[in-house]
Order: structure tokens, then C-alpha cells, then sequence
């Protein structure tokens, strides 16, 4: 077990005491996992798509869950469903280690929201859009429509928005998507077709009385090389009458026409808007996947022509030496005009440098009442991981992300799902849920587990806690000091640097004599540590000119 002992930043350090050597870059114990489970099953379409967490802490989770009983409760059957009816709402204790009820209320659910006062909005394909009681034992309403319902959202007086659409999830080929907006008392207030080619989402903000829904086109688009296809972003913004209220994104491929994408230059990277969620703070936030560096959203949302600046940062915040692996955009903007207010980009990467996979298809964001973000994803091997419960080589998965209110502090990367999917995430005062897919053949973290052995392709769930969310594994992506990664290896001795390949590393003892000096070629290098106890300054002296300097102290 790697012992933090300080909390470094450039050039100065902290001490605490009990400790074998410094960790200067990530640091354990601000999260901490309470619970994380298989829902069971026996089935091939399991998944966890929506979660929630209550007023009084207890978590919910829509999910579809075939053949299997959770805490082995009897389900609550309600909207016609039977006991052999997948789609379910489940409801746990607040650290997610009890079942506390079942209830199957469809073949299929995707997607789930609530309202302040905690009434639970389910969108349920075929089984049309469901409210239910806080405890999931009352159907309080529910209507079906000409196309399956996809996704569903509730503002806190209970007004909600239903997206509709021809074809099954977890398809981007979402097409023909309509919109029903409604009060809170459950009367229509209007419907319109979103008029995009794909919609995956919708959210709604009481505030400013607009509906949000994101998705995107694919176009042919006239660049460099001729005529090319690309996937086009699109979000839009209507009354609650349906009057558009703005098109954003939404670039077109003709050379002359004044909206071309590539008017100011090469913006041929696919994007796919793929979530959107009114913010705690009252603000739209918003994901993207995107394919490449050249991306429409280094522009104004409604000028082609005009920058807009991204926080950007370390590199997993920066789109260098990437190809077309799907990457992450997410950002914060005014729901009232759909103005862009803050945007930050995310991807993994590989130990020799490039770009790896880490994309919010499919996946979730959320933001509390500071601006904090939660973003959920999947990811290839690469993640920067400041919480790393599953052992072994491959860092990818099922991806959480926690970015502070500025977008310039990484305050959690992990996963607890090797490969699968993240598909949904929920947080509420210092706790997090998240949950998504996982296959027999995947490895799923599990502690405090009601079913720790995936009988198929199975939903999982995670919960984490955290007291305080400012504190612990967070990263300062601005700062150059935080670009190496340096902990104990198991021999004692040992130390391992990550990220600083083709480097030069000095030690020097605190009267500034040198100890050690070694070659670091590769990424990671394990280096063994000679001399006395005591504390040293570790210089990285990096092939771009970068110098880091870390403390560490030798027991």
C-alpha cells in the first residue's frame, strides 16, 4: 500500500509523520469506495442507466436487470410490469450495501431523473415515461408515445421534458427525436421534433423556462482534400411552447456558405453531442465526444469565425499527438441563449505519448451547486488515475472524472470497471454514484458487494465518499510541477517515476550536495534510492526544458 506523507507543490513540501517515501503528484484517502457491486443476473443487456441520489441519501438506480433479485427483496410490480419485466428501479441505502426495494416497471429503462421533492421520473422505451413516489411503490403518472422513450428530465418543481424516438439506445442512429414538455401536474404544455438528424438528451431550466436538447449531424463537408463526411454538434434551445429559442454548433459543408465548418480553418474532427444536465448552480452543462484536435469548439457555438478559449492544461487536457481516438469535450454555458460560458477537453494517453480513447458516448455529466463536474465515460488504457483500486497494467475503463469549479484541478480520475461502460453518475454532498456495463470476461472492483460475481453481461455500481471534495487526490493540471508522477514501488528502496521519459534526474541531500544523478528513458522507471535517511530534493530536468523539483523523504 503506497503511504502518503506529504502534499507537495513546486519547489516546497509538507511533512506528516509514519511515512516511507513522498507521493508528489497523487495522493489517497480524500475518496473512498463504500460499496461497489454486479446488480446479478444471468442476462446479456444488463446496465445500469440512471442513478440518483435522495434528499435523505438513499441511492437510486434505474437499471435493467432480467432474471436477477437484488437483496433478494420481492419486487414491487407496477405500469403492468411482472416479475419477469427487466426494467426496474432499484433502491439502496446510502452507502449502497443494502437493497432497500425492487421494483420492475417495464422491459427496458434508459434514463432517470427527480425533482426536489424527490418524485422519481423514469423514461422507459416502450413503457412509455413513468413518475413514481419517492420509495418506487406508487405509479404517480405515466403516458406511452408513437416512439420509445429515451431520455427524461425533471426540473425541482416537478416541470419535465420527455425525448422521444424510432429506435433502440445505446444506438447513435437516434433519429426522428421529438420532444414533450410538460408542468407539474402533468398537463402538456407542447411538442415539437428536436430537427436534428441524431438526439441523444434533453434537460429542462425552470429558470430561464428553456428545453435543451443535444445531438449532432453528419455531413459532407468541402476541405483541403476535396469533400469529406464529418459528425456536425448540435444543441438547441426552445420555449416551453417549442419556440426555438437558438441553434448552436450546427455547421454546415459548403464552401460558400458563411456557417462552412472549415471557414476559419481545418475543423474536420468528428463531434457527437452526447449529454446535457442543467447544473446545481443553475447553469447547462454539456459532453462531447470528439474525434481529433481539430475540433469545432476551439469557435463560438454561433460564430464560426470567433475563438473561444478552452482551460486546457496538462497533458490529458491537451489534444497533441492524437489521431481519431474518441475523445472528451465537456462544457459549462448559459441554458437562457446557449452563450458558452467555460469548456475544458479530456483524453488518456499512452506511457510513450500519444492520445488514447476516453469519451462521454453514452456516458453522463453532472455539476453541484459549486460548479464542480462529474463526468462519466469510457476510456482505453491511459487514464491519469489518482485512485487506483484495481491493480495491473491497463488503466482504462469505465472513467470517472471530478473537475473543480474552474476546470483547472483534476479532484478525482479512477474507474472501478476495467473496459465496459460508464453510463450514469449522480452526486449529492460529498457522495458519488455511478454506475454502466460490464462484461462476464471484465474485471469490476467489488467491496461491500450485494452480488460480487458477474453472471453475464452484467449492470455494476459504484459508491464513493468523500467528506470534503477539496481535499485529497486532486491535481493542479495548470502547474508544471504536477507532470511526473513519483511513488514507493513494493521493494523497499525503489522509487517510480511515470512521465518523465528522456529526462535527466538529480537528488540532491537539504545542504544541496548531490547524491544521486540518473537517465530516465522510459516511462515508468524504477530507480533504487542509496544513502541515508533523510529528505532530499529530487530534480526532473525534461527534453522540452521543463524542470520539476519534488521532496522526498527517505526512511
Amino acid at each position: 500500500m503506497r503511504k502518503i506523507i506529504a502534499t507537495l507543490q513546486k519547489n516546497s513540501f509538507k511533512l506528516s509523520l509514519l511515512c516511507f517515501f513522498l507521493v508528489s503528484f497523487y495522493s489517497y484517502g480524500a475518496y473512498t469506495i463504500e460499496s461497489s457491486s454486479y446488480l446479478g443476473g444471468s442476462g446479456t443487456t444488463d446496465r445500469v442507466y440512471g442513478s440518483a441520489i435522495l434528499n435523505d441519501g438513499t441511492i437510486v438506480l434505474a437499471a435493467c436487470i432480467t432474471d436477477a433479485n437484488p437483496g433478494n427483496v420481492t419486487p414491487i410490480l407496477l405500469n403492468g410490469a411482472t416479475a419477469s419485466s427487466s426494467g426496474a428501479i432499484v433502491r439502496l441505502s446510502s452507502d449502497g450495501r443494502t437493497v432497500l426495494s425492487v421494483t420492475r416497471v417495464a422491459d427496458q429503462v434508459t434514463d432517470l431523473s427527480i425533482d426536489s421533492q424527490d418524485r422519481l421520473y423514469v423514461a422507459a422505451m416502450g413503457g412509455g415515461a413513468l413518475i413514481l413516489n419517492k420509495t418506487a411503490s406508487t405509479l404517480l403518472w405515466s403516458n406511452t408515445f408513437s416512439k420509445s422513450v429515451q431520455r427524461i428530465d425533471a426540473s425541482p418543481s416537478g416541470r419535465f421534458a420527455v425525448l422521444i424516438s424510432n429506435t433502440t439506445f445505446l444506438n447513435k442512429t437516434v433519429t426522428s427525436g421529438e420532444v414533450y414538455n410538460y408542468d407539474n401536474t402533468f398537463d402538456l404544455v407542447g411538442n415539437w421534433s428536436t430537427g436534428m438528424q441524431y438526439s441523444l438528451d434533453v434537460c429542462i431550466d425552470e429558470t430561464s423556462e428553456t428545453v435543451i436538447s443535444i445531438g449532432f449531424k453528419n455531413i459532407t463537408a468541402a476541405d483541403q482534400s476535396g469533400s469529406n463526411p464529418v459528425d456536425v454538434s448540435i444543441y438547441k434551445g426552445w420555449s416551453y411552447t417549442g419556440t426555438q429559442k437558438y441553434k448552436a454548433y450546427d455547421w454546415n459543408g459548403t464552401r460558400d456558405d458563411p456557417r462552412w465548418i472549415n471557414l476559419p480553418e481545418n475543423n474536420m474532427a468528428d463531434s457527437r453531442g452526447a449529454r446535457c444536465e442543467m447544473g446545481e448552480d443553475g447553469k447547462l452543462y454539456m459532453t462531447f465526444a470528439v474525434d481529433g484536435g481539430n475540433h469545432i469548439f476551439r469557435y463560438s457555438p454561433f460564430n464560426i469565425s470567433t475563438r473561444s478559449s478552452i482551460v486546457g492544461g496538462d497533458k490529458y487536457h491537451a489534444f497533441y499527438n492524437t489521431k481519431t481516438e474518441k475523445k472528451t469535450f465537456f462544457g459549462r454555458y448559459n441554458a437562457n441563449d446557449g452563450t458558452y460560458i467555460k469548456g475544458q477537453q479530456f483524453c488518456a494517453r499512452l506511457s510513450a505519448g500519444a492520445g488514447s480513447t476516453a469519451h462521454p458516448e453514452f456516458g453522463d455529466i453532472h455539476a453541484d451547486a459549486d460548479g464542480r463536474v462529474y463526468v462519466i465515460g469510457t476510456s482505453a488504457s491511459g487514464l491519469p488515475l489518482s485512485m487506483e483500486p484495481i491493480t495491473g497494467g491497463y488503466t482504462g475503463g469505465a472513467f470517472v472524472l471530478i473537475m473543480n469549479p474552474d476546470f483547472t484541478t483534476r479532484e478525482l480520475c479512477t474507474r472501478t470497471a476495467i473496459s465496459g461502460e460508464g453510463n450514469t453518475i449522480a452526486a449529492r454532498n460529498g457522495k458519488v454514484v455511478i454506475g454502466g456495463y460490464i462484461a462476464t470476461t471484465q474485471i469490476l472492483y467489488t467491496t461491500a458487494a450485494i452480488d460480487n460475481i458477474a453472471n453475464g453481461n452484467d449492470g455494476f455500481f459504484s459508491v464513493f465518499s468523500n467528506g470534503n471534495v477539496n481535499t485529497g487526490s486532486s491535481v493542479n493540471i495548470t502547474s508544471p510541477g504536477n507532470e511526473s508522477i513519483i511513488y514507493p514501488s513494493i521493494t523497499s528502496g525503489k522509487l517510480t517515476i511515470e512521465n518523465a521519459s528522456n529526462s535527466i534526474v538529480r537528488i540532491y541531500n537539504m545542504n544541496g550536495k548531490l547524491v544521486e544523478s540518473f537517465s530516465v528513458i522510459g516511462s515508468p522507471e524504477i530507480i533504487t534510492i542509496n544513502g541515508v535517511p533523510g529528505i532530499y530534493n529530487l530534480i526532473i530536468c525534461k527534453e522540452n526544458g521543463v524542470i520539476e523539483t519534488h521532496t522526498i523523504l527517505k526512511q
